[in-house]
């Protein structure tokens, strides 16, 4: 599951991509869950939902954020953070600020003919990086 959305900060100086992806704690239920129970329904709290997919969502996250790096669309960042829009997702997910829109640099760059093309296009080899390591 992607989030996408645009960032922006009171320093114009600050600029690029930043991927949220849940924490990687491994706890009894996190580890029951993804290995499969034998229950037929696994009552969970809506926040260790999406950590039971942690390990993935940081390898997504890593693959996109890579791309977006490899086609000059950083710098990037990677946060281990369980935003509100990953509460509750039952697979990989990441919240990815694709750009800055607060730095003239990014701004300029997503709002070209062909910024968000490249923007899309980079993401989307990222998920095609993800999956071939998958």
């Amino acid at each position: 599951m992607l989030s996408l959305h645009f960032d922006g900060f009171p320093d114009p100086k600050a600029r690029g991509a930043t991927a949220y992806c849940p924490p990687a704690t491994f706890g009894a239920a996190g580890a029951e869950a993804h290995a499969g129970s034998a229950r037929p329904i696994l009552v969970m709290p809506w926040s260790d939902v999406a950590t039971r997919y942690a390990v993935d969502a940081r390898a997504l996250a890593e693959a996109v954020l890579g791309v977006m790096e490899l086609k000059g669309l950083g710098p990037s960042r990677l946060r281990e953070l369980l935003a509100l829009n990953l509460l509750g997702v039952n697979a990989p997910g990441i919240v990815l600020e694709c750009a800055t829109l607060t730095a003239p640099r990014d701004r300029a760059r997503v709002t070209g003919s062909r910024g968000l093309a490249e923007l899309a296009a980079a993401i989307a080899d990222g998920i095609v990086a993800y999956q071939r390591n998958d």
